[in-house]
C-alpha cells in the first residue's frame, strides 16, 4: 500500500516558499526606488561645493592705560601689533579713545611712542567713541586698530 502524504508536510512547503519570496520582495522593494527630483546629488559649481573665504578684516587690540601710561604687557602687546601690522598689514592705524571721560592725551602720546619704537612710521590717526555705559566705573579701553583694507 501507498503511504499518504503528510498533511503538515504538503502544507508546509508552499508556505515556506511563499514567506521566502514575499521576504525577498520586502528586501528588493527599496533597490528601485525612483525620486522625482532632477537636481543633481551636488552643485556643479565648485565654490558652491567649497565655500570657503578668506577675507582681510580689522585687527583691533584693546590697551588699559592707568593714568595714561602703559605697563610692560600692553607695551608688549603692542610691540606685538606693531610687527604683525609691518608683515601683514595695510591701511591706516586708528587710536579709538572713549569719550567723554576726560583728557587722554598722554595714553595716546603713549600709545604712539611704543608703535614708533616698534618700527612703525606714518600716520596714525585719533578717535573717539561714545561710552556707552553711562556712569560705570569699569575700566574703558583704548582701542588701537587697522581698518581693513
Amino acid at each position: 500500500m501507498s503511504a499518504l502524504p503528510d498533511p503538515q508536510r504538503t502544507l508546509g512547503a508552499p508556505i515556506l516558499g511563499l514567506s521566502l519570496a514575499a521576504l525577498a520582495a520586502c528586501v528588493l522593494a527599496g533597490c528601485g526606488v525612483d525620486y522625482a527630483s532632477s537636481d543633481p546629488a551636488f552643485p556643479g559649481d565648485y565654490q558652491a561645493r567649497h565655500p570657503i573665504v578668506l577675507a582681510a578684516a580689522p585687527t583691533t587690540l584693546e590697551v588699559y592705560p592707568v593714568g595714561g601710561a602703559l605697563d610692560a604687557r600692553s607695551l608688549a602687546d603692542l610691540r606685538a601689533f606693531a610687527e604683525r601690522y609691518r608683515r601683514l598689514g595695510s591701511g591706516r592705524i586708528m587710536i579709538f579713545t572713549p569719550g567723554g571721560v576726560g583728557s587722554h592725551a598722554k595714553s595716546v602720546h603713549e600709545i604712539r611712542k611704543a608703535l614708533a619704537s616698534a618700527g612703525l612710521s606714518g600716520v596714525v590717526g585719533v578717535a573717539s567713541y561714545g561710552r556707552s555705559q553711562g556712569g560705570r566705573t569699569n575700566p574703558t579701553p583704548t582701542t588701537v586698530a587697522q581698518p581693513k583694507p
